[in-house]
């Protein structure tokens, strides 16, 4: 068998030139008691040192117990097995093995390291050095490393009574224990063997009766040799409390506090059998603005509760030019509806005479038509001479037509004429329609016609020549 130890030894597999070389190891891993059979394989293509198993454990060891190495590669190989470790190696083939295509060096615990020809048959044994081994007890709490060929002396073992060193033993020897009072021998009443743990009882020897007290008051008297079982229980009950040396320590409670969603507030101890006014931070509440502006921080005694009222906010409504108009409150976290009235357009002419009053809704706009004014004409006599529509805020311009004037002689006939712009001037201008000379005389009648009426001032006519 070749064990690998820690730390971190390994074995490995040297080749003298490059080529095709097959190898199976078989081991069994070793640790804190427990043995673990592993296998591993490969191939090995490169020349020299090629590691193939490793013990990098922090503990244990690897105990090898099959090795099998074949040369696949038609060329002749020359071949050696080592053992590695931190600072040193060997040869445990002893040299290297010359193995054909097809040819084989194997190890096993029972016969070392042989070399099998192509069929598998037995051909040499090859000389191989034996491995450093270890020493070990049953249960691997104590191991030791021996060297190849060397010996190791096993240290003594301590014995240890109720604790306390009472001096060291042969090791793998049998150990003998008296038992007695002092005078003679005593027989336990039970003896047991527990690991390297060996309890022995001893029968009681006294008699008489013991009170039992706790914190000075007396609980029972019993009469030894005799037991008595004092159950610590709190007030559920449960068992609670310690031995700690000839004390029964009581822990201390804990008190966790807690808002209703779980989350710890505050944990304080309170010593056992005892009582703790235990304050806690009062709650505060922050009202705040939906922008996140805050309007007030409120205290409120833990577990209690507390009324705070929000101001009400106040609407205020301005036109355009900043005048108010409305100013109206409204209650905290509420809506209001607020009515605003109505505007109204009141058209006037400007002898300040109001024309038209009309209601326009708030923050709209109206349209508003006013009626057309009229011009009417008249002469003094109060005759209409002509009526005009006029459009609102605009101007029109009204022609009044001319008229004419004629003087007719008695038969008819126009022997005058002339035409005259209405209010234009008071001469009427008469032009004979010949060369001669019109005389106006008894017997000629003068007859004035127009388009349009004279105007009072108009009514003298004067004739004079032209």
């Amino acid at each position: 068998m070749i064990r690998l130890n820690t730390p971190i030894e390994s074995l490995v597999i040297n080749l003298q030139s490059a080529g095709n070389v097959q190898y199976n190891i078989q081991y069994v891993i070793v640790r804190q008691g427990t043995r673990l059979e592993k296998s591993t394989e490969g191939l090995l293509t490169s020349s020299g040192q090629n590691v193939v198993l490793i013990n990098d454990f922090s503990s244990g060891y690897f105990d090898i117990t099959y090795i099998n190495v074949t040369n696949i590669d038609p060329t002749e190989n020359f071949i050696s097995v080592l053992k590695k470790t931190n600072v040193s190696e060997f040869n445990l083939t002893s040299e290297a093995i010359g193995l054909k295509n097809r040819e084989c060096t194997e190890f096993t615990s029972e016969s070392g390291f042989k070399v099998l020809d192509q069929n598998g048959s037995f051909k040499t044994i090859t000389e191989s050095v034996s491995a450093d081994g270890d020493v070990e007890n049953s249960d691997m709490s104590y191991m030791a490393p021996v060297p190849s060929g060397g010996t190791l002396t096993l240290p003594d073992s301590q014995i240890n009574v109720n604790g306390v060193d009472e001096g060291d033993v042969v090791s793998v020897k049998t150990i003998d224990v008296d038992l007695t009072d002092g005078v003679d021998p005593v027989v336990p009443t039970s003896v047991g063997l527990v690991g390297n743990t060996l309890t022995i009882t001893l029968p009681s020897g006294g008699g008489g009766d013991v009170d039992i007290e706790i914190n000075g008051n007396l609980y029972d008297t019993i009469s030894a040799p005799d037991t008595v079982d004092i159950p610590v229980i709190n007030s559920v009950p449960a068992s609670v409390g310690t031995i700690t040396g000839l004390n029964v320590v009581v822990a201390d409670s804990t008190a966790v506090i807690k808002n209703s969603a779980g989350t710890t507030i505050k944990t304080e101890a309170i010593p056992a059998a005892t009582s703790e006014n235990i304050t806690i931070i009062n709650s505060t509440v922050n009202v705040r603005k939906s922008d996140a502006t805050l309007i007030s921080a409120v205290t409120v005694l833990a577990e209690g509760s507390a009324n705070y009222n929000v101001a009400d906010s106040t609407a205020v409504i301005k036109d355009s030019a900043g005048t108010t108009l409305k100013s109206e409150g409204i209650l905290a976290a509420t809506s209001e509806n607020i009515t605003i009235n109505d505007s109204t357009a009141v058209i006037k002419n400007s002898a300040g005479t109001t024309i038209k009053s009309e209601g326009i809704l708030a923050e709209a706009s109206e349209n508003i038509t006013i009626n057309d004014s009229v011009a009417v004409l008249k002469d003094t006599a109060m005759v209409t001479l002509d009526t005009v529509n006029i459009f609102a805020e605009d101007t029109e311009n009204i022609v009044l037509d001319d008229f004419n004037v004629e003087v007719e002689d008695p038969l008819g006939s126009v022997i005058l004429t002339d035409s005259y712009l209405a209010y234009s001037m008071n001469t009427l201008n008469l032009t004979a329609l010949s060369n001669t000379n019109v005389v106006i005389g008894t017997g000629i009648t003068l007859t004035i016609s127009a388009t349009a009426p004279l105007s009072p001032s108009e009514n003298d006519i004067w004739l004079q020549p032209i």
